[in-house]
């Protein structure tokens, strides 16, 4: 279920591209081929994503931090033996890679567990102004 907090458009480098995970058709296909790969006995085990290089050297943008936080949210089972709701989706980010001459980077990441409660208690989100951070909601708002 798409976040309130999460844009149904990304400004990504001054382009404003639509995110595919907010949109319902979309999301209907991708529940779709989970049902499927569930039939199969598969599950989904992560996300793959390709994106131009981020300025400064930044590893992640404040709007991939809060899809990766969703999409872990949304993947996480009580299946430890704790029964502490856990999350094993790893999210990777394809990109060209300046020290291999431009050639694809794979960098897996997965975001921290406050991050992820965080997210949940709608605390946490990506706005378009600020580009280096997420930001954190008021007290009392």
């Amino acid at each position: 279920m798409p976040s309130a907090m999460v844009p149904a458009k990304l400004d990504l480098g001054g382009f404003d591209v639509a995110d595919p995970m907010l949109d319902d058709q979309e999301m209907a296909r991708v529940n779709r081929r989970g049902l499927i790969a569930e039939a199969l006995g598969i599950e989904c085990i992560g996300w793959v994503f390709t994106s131009l290089p981020l300025d400064d050297g930044l590893l992640l943008s404040p709007d991939e931090v809060v899809r990766i936080a969703r999409l872990q949210n949304d993947h996480s089972t009580d299946k430890h033996f704790t029964k502490y709701a856990l999350s094993k989706f790893v999210s990777c980010a394809v990109r060209p890679d300046p020290a291999q001459n431009g050639a694809p980077g794979i960098n897996p990441f997965m975001v921290s567990e406050q991050a992820c409660a965080m997210l949940r208690d709608g605390i946490l989100e990506a706005l378009p102004s600020e580009r280096r951070a997420c930001v954190v909601r008021e007290a009392g708002a």
